[in-house]
């Protein structure tokens, strides 16, 4: 199960995952949330296990665009495995 905190204005907060029995295993949850790429969005995205003060990942956006044109070729299978660099 998940559960979902969004704002008002649809912006992403918070999502807690829980496991078989409910109990909570780990929480994203985000903050700085400005103006990137036009749109409001949270700058900075944090992933941590439930009880674990000392180890989570986290996610910083410098930059982002939205609604960029990408090719349909780019999501083939075969484009998939072997990556252009």
């Amino acid at each position: 199960m998940q559960k979902l905190k969004i704002r008002e204005d649809l912006i992403f907060l918070e999502q807690e995952f829980y496991d078989e029995d409910l109990t909570p295993v780990k929480a994203m949850t985000t903050r700085q949330i400005r103006i990137l790429g036009g749109k409001l969005f949270p700058m900075v995205w944090k992933m941590q296990k439930t009880g674990v003060k000392d180890e989570y990942t986290v996610l910083e956006y410098k930059k982002i665009s939205f609604d960029t044109n990408l090719p349909d070729s780019l999501f083939t299978l075969s484009s998939l495995k072997t990556p252009k660099r």
